[in-house]
């Protein structure tokens, strides 16, 4: 696969892997006819003529130069390329493998990054008929700006001078069980239950703000915590539904057992002046929503918890005011990547904590790695 050009000394990117495959499916199925007529064909048939055959690259390379843009050459930065930025912070299974290379900076080693938002930009990216590109941003507005036409995984409490459009994801803190009983907890088991959670996250500053045990169990990171509840020693495991989803996808013992609070939608951010683009992107998020791509794209890093609503909140639990003195949290959290020499395996881990080493969730490489996908940026 070709790579594009370093683009601001961040990262090189891959084209959509989603789109080759249908591309690829489509030339194997019109290889398939032509062999066939052949075939079924006599010696002095009209059909009977020599078959050329192209080659996968060949083929690829023929599609992309006939892509017909959906937007004018002035409504992108480049003109017939989307140029996706891509968060750290969101973690796994937003963004998979990029804390490899740290943020803003260049790419001291290719890195290949998978997950949701890479996904869904891809499918955007398709349905516009543009190719794709990814960079790293920090700041969203600034990489509106500067670098990029959008960028993924954003909340509309942080639409600070841009357009947040879309409702492609879903993410609120939740609680997980161990074993496959599929129900809510009740408010009266979570009282007094033994919680697991990850120290300094906004899940535990959540529990505090419940009432509810958030220290005595405490863990570096959500491998830990994942740990003690298949061991038993906890009832309960509070963290990002994103990210138990995505572990639960690769465990089936992992069951979400509801909602501690309304979830916040995610969606994507362009510039406030971009509104050519804007009313493209929602177009193009319309038509893969009524079309079945959306979901597809969303259900395996998600599972059952691709979409969440109000109805998967745990009844009875009331929220105090928070304390404004309580710093302790951050208010992201996610699975997130360790070593940089195993950028495909997805270890677990609240991004408020990415600094510390995260180990698998049963301590080898094999249990979580990124089996989920069909895209991929190369940083």
């Amino acid at each position: 696969m070709n790579r594009a050009d370093m683009r601001c000394g961040q990262m090189v990117t891959r084209e959509s892997r989603a789109t080759e495959r249908c591309q690829l499916g489509l030339f194997c199925v019109l290889l398939l006819c032509g062999a066939l007529l052949v075939g079924c064909s006599g010696a002095d048939s009209p059909l009977d003529q020599e078959v050329v055959f192209t080659t996968s690259d060949e083929y690829l390379s023929q599609v992309r130069s006939s892509l017909v843009p959906k937007v004018s050459a002035d409504a992108t930065k480049h003109e017939g390329v989307l140029t996706v930025g891509l968060r750290d912070s969101q973690g796994a299974p937003f963004v998979v493998g990029a804390s490899s290379t740290a943020s803003g900076g260049g790419a001291a080693s290719d890195a290949v990054v998978d997950g949701l938002d890479v996904d869904i930009a891809c499918v955007l990216a398709d349905e516009l008929g543009l190719r794709v590109d990814f960079v790293r941003v920090d700041n969203v507005r600034s990489a509106l700006n500067d670098s990029c036409d959008v960028v993924m995984g954003v909340s509309p409490l942080e639409a600070n001078g841009v357009y947040v459009m879309g409702n492609y994801a879903q993410t609120a803190s939740a609680l997980f069980r161990h074993g496959d009983e599929a129900r809510l907890a009740t408010a009266e088991e979570v009282r007094g239950a033994r919680i697991a959670v990850q120290q300094a996250s906004a899940s535990q500053q959540l529990l505090r703000r419940l009432g509810l045990e958030a220290d005595k169990n405490a863990c570096d990171n959500l491998n830990d915590a994942f740990v003690a509840l298949a061991d038993g020693e906890v009832d309960f495991v509070a963290c990002s539904s994103a990210a138990g989803a995505y572990l639960s996808t690769l465990r089936p013992d992992i069951t979400f057992a509801g909602m501690l609070e309304a979830p916040t939608t995610l969606g994507y951010a362009v510039a406030a002046s971009d509104d050519e683009l804007a009313e493209a992107l929602g177009e193009a998020l319309s038509t893969v929503e009524s079309n079945g791509l959306l979901g597809e794209a969303c259900r395996p890093w998600l599972g059952a918890l691709a979409v969440l609503g109000d109805g998967q909140v745990i009844e009875g639990l009331s929220v105090e005011a928070p304390d404004v003195t309580d710093t302790s949290a951050t208010p992201s959290e996610g699975v997130t990547d360790g070593d940089s020499s195993d950028a495909e395996a997805a270890e677990s881990g609240d991004s408020s904590t990415a600094d510390s080493p995260n180990a698998p969730i049963d301590g080898s490489s094999t249990e979580t790695e990124v089996v989920a996908g069909s895209n991929a940026a190369t940083l």
